[in-house]
């Protein structure tokens, strides 16, 4: 991996990086550091549409290494920024190495609402994406951010809920979802529940409303490891169903089990 900087694009100096960070430290937002990693290699090939995530974290799991076989299936045709809001950049590895991906760390993240938002207005302004994708309500901010942001496009992936919403919805959420999520050009979701719940509790038009079911490559998986698991030995005849989650509640693996038990 190659240190490098995140290039200026052409604004005046009133958004330079010095500028951009004393604006952060004054207000207590939180300001995207100068210096970035770059994941691979940029060659001096023809500009390419810039795609900027912002993800609550891009550590292993579900929806960073997901998004991680996207982008290097989507190869050179694209470039992309990677912004964690904790810093967690773990699922950067298994991109490709010869594609040109900047991981931006960032510093100062504050609990104020309208200092988040201020912050991720200027960061949208300075690294002007072609295409803005955001991912859970972690990352919600900077949705809202685009709103008052010359983005060009917005998508929004909304996976899942987190324990505290597992069986019932915040008011303030969905509402605070309904206002940040109202110019988004599309919001994805792998679940027919979700997507009854953008559109009729978020209220969203349901056009704008994207259904992508989540899916298993069988191909990947139809030749057998023969030391998959450790110490497992399947019995001739025998039928085996497995899972693989984090142990969280909201998982559920309890279900499976007794399903099966």
């Amino acid at each position: 991996m190659i240190l490098k900087g995140v290039k200026h694009f052409g604004y005046g100096s009133e958004f330079s990086w010095p500028s951009l960070r004393r604006v952060a430290a004054n207000f207590g937002m939180p300001a995207v550091e100068p210096v970035s990693e770059v994941v691979g290699t940029a060659g001096s090939s023809p500009p390419r549409k810039h795609v900027l995530h912002v993800f609550p974290s891009f550590g292993i799991g579900g929806v960073p290494l997901r998004m991680v076989r996207i982008i290097n299936h989507l190869g050179k045709r694209l470039r992309h920024t990677v912004i964690a809001l904790d810093n967690n950049f773990e699922a950067a590895a298994s991109v490709n190495g010869d594609l040109d991906v900047t991981i931006v760390p960032v510093s100062g993240v504050s609990r104020g609402l309208l200092h988040n938002l201020a912050a991720g207005a200027l960061t949208l302004r300075r690294l002007r994406p072609d295409l803005l994708m955001t991912y859970n309500w972690g990352a919600i901010e900077w949705a809202a951010a685009c709103r008052i942001s010359r983005v060009r496009r917005h998508v929004h992936l909304e996976a899942g809920f987190g324990r505290g919403e597992a069986d019932t919805q915040f008011l303030r959420r969905v509402l605070f979802r309904r206002w940040a999520l109202a110019r988004c050009a599309l919001i994805v979701v792998p679940s027919c529940r979700l997507q009854d719940l953008a559109s009729r509790v978020w209220r969203l038009p349901a056009a704008r409303i994207v259904y992508i079911p989540n899916g298993v490559d069988t191909e990947r998986f139809s030749a057998p490891e023969c030391d998959g698991v450790p110490g497992f030995v399947r019995r001739p005849g025998e039928m085996v169903i497995g899972t693989v989650a984090p142990l969280r509640p909201e998982k559920n693996v309890g279900r499976l089990l007794r399903l099966i038990l």
